[in-house]
């Protein structure tokens, strides 16, 4: 499958479907590793397990990402890695290739699942066992439920007879050991060859035996093992929607959301597009302009980003600045602290052009300077502080600038 013809969506949504389809895959892993476990879905390390396979395909996407494999902005490819990372893995997917080697950070990850899943095996049959424990001394405390559950066995079981002379074996010794004792016997006997009868909780609550908490223990037992993992989609599902699709939390995320994905080296021409488009609102916004800029500033000042993506950063900044947004000449001039001087080619560049439509004269030293990888500090730091006090003289007022030089 070639994923170039991928629809192009925002990493965030294809970050969701990865959790989303990577749960669903995590679900089935558990409930095919702990089939039979009764009330696998009330242990709190069957839940940690599952955010431990969920994780996975999400770490494997972000680093398959990271390695050039994939573009996180592929819905193909998000789809892919949730289903299956464990191909990817291996090596076994002839559609992603994984940059090394990474069955080796697998199988401890197995080792440690298979120790998860003992320890579920263990707590689980430890708490069934108290439970019918408690069950048992309850029925044998109470005569009524006693007779019931006697005569409910004696119905369903095949050979009641032989049921009967135990029975009485154990009535026999009610004298010496007292009758509780003889009581509970007769559950516990009666119990045991009624693991054989289907329903048998079920037929237990509606003979009034045991109350509804005791058969709740074994309904999510005997269907949790298949069905109930389903549940387990609800916080990620709720999660997913929180981040993606609103909540003031989320809004607080956008800019540094934003101006990551303007950076990032592999992203791709469409996933610039929705950036720069969300960064020219946010510059404008009154709440969140000032906190854009300033880490717009950080990245521009980067020595190892790109030029095309200097470029796109400067087109952003000159953009907001065309719609009267003032805060973007200053960050702007603070790029002109950048490591790398193309990048400060760049953008001495783009502030000349808004300067000469100003009605004050440029300084001459400003519209004669070349940046070069040969001006010093103090040369430096002088340029940037005659554009800091050109500005600061005086308000230009809204400005198109008719070429961007540079950009």
């Amino acid at each position: 499958m070639d994923l170039a013809i991928s629809p192009d969506l925002s990493a965030l949504c294809c970050y969701t479907i990865v959790a989303i389809v990577g749960a669903w895959v995590a679900g089935r892993q558990i409930a095919g590793r702990l089939s039979g476990i009764p009330g696998l879905w009330l242990e709190w390390r069957t839940y940690l397990l599952f955010m431990l396979y969920t994780a996975v395909p999400l770490a494997m996407f972000w680093l398959l990402d990271r390695g050039g494999a994939i573009a996180d902005t592929s819905v193909f490819a998000a789809v892919l890695v949730g289903l299956g990372y464990q191909q990817i893995i291996a090596g076994k997917n002839e559609t992603i290739r994984t940059p090394g080697d990474l069955s080796q950070f697998w199988t401890p990850f197995v080792s440690y699942a298979d120790s998860v899943e003992e320890a579920v095996r263990r707590g689980r049959d430890a708490k069934q066992r108290r439970t019918e424990d408690a069950i048992i001394v309850s029925i044998a405390a109470d005569d009524a439920k006693l007779n019931k559950f006697v005569e409910l066995a004696r119905g369903r079981l095949p050979d009641a007879a032989s049921v009967d002379d135990q029975l009485r074996e154990i009535e026999a010794t009610s004298q010496r050991h007292g009758a509780r004792f003889a009581a509970e016997r007769k559950v516990r006997l009666l119990f045991g060859l009624m693991l054989s009868v289907p329903d048998r909780y079920r037929l237990m609550l509606r003979e009034g035996i045991i109350g509804w908490w005791q058969f709740s223990f074994r309904l999510f037992g005997d269907a949790g093992s298949s069905m109930a993992w389903l549940a387990a989609f609800v916080p990620v599902v709720a999660v997913a929607a929180l981040l993606g699709w609103g909540g003031p939390f989320a809004r607080s995320l956008e800019p540094s959301y934003y101006v990551w994905r303007i950076g990032k080296a592999n992203a791709t021409s469409a996933d610039q597009y929705r950036s720069r488009r969300h960064l020219t609102a946010l510059v404008a916004d009154p709440r969140r302009g000032t906190e854009t800029l300033s880490a717009l500033g950080v990245v521009l000042r980067h020595p190892t980003l790109p030029m095309d993506r200097v470029d796109l950063i400067l087109q952003t900044l000159l953009e907001a600045y065309s719609t009267g947004v003032g805060k973007t000449v200053g960050t702007m001039v603070d790029a002109l602290h950048a490591g790398n001087v193309d990048t400060r080619r760049r953008v001495h560049d783009a502030l000349l052009p808004l300067a000469q439509s100003c009605k004050t004269a440029v300084p001459a030293e400003l519209v004669a300077w070349k940046p070069a990888g040969g001006d010093t500090p103090s040369v430096l730091e002088g340029h940037i502080a005659r554009w800091k006090a050109f500005w600061d003289a005086g308000p230009c007022g809204p400005v198109v600038p008719t070429a961007k030089p540079g950009v």
